[in-house]
């Protein structure tokens, strides 16, 4: 359950920070990277990622709710294959690891 959670969560930060930065650039002026760092990014906060934890009689229900955009229709075979991520590679080799 531990590993788990920690590979939902870890899930759920790389789709909101992905969804976040979709929105940046979505908003920013054509304008160089780093000038956009400065300009357009403090504007847009990430939104939280909510987990809810409900003990029941016989059973726990968790529940991890963010803003990353979901997993597309065309993807949903694959996310119960082990090992499976929706991750490219870049945002694999990336410190969330």
């Amino acid at each position: 359950l531990h590993y788990m959670m920690g590979e939902l969560l870890k899930n759920s930060c790389r789709a909101t920070i992905r969804n976040y930065l979709a929105q940046v650039e979505a908003a920013a002026p054509p304008v160089a990277m780093g000038a956009l760092s400065r300009s357009v990014a403090p504007t847009i906060q990430l939104p939280p990622i909510k987990v809810v934890v409900v003990k029941g009689d016989e059973d726990v229900t968790i529940k991890v709710a963010d803003k990353g955009g979901g997993i597309p229709r065309s993807r949903m075979t694959k996310i119960w294959k082990f090992a499976h991520s929706t991750a490219d590679k870049q945002e694999s080799a990336s410190a969330f690891g």
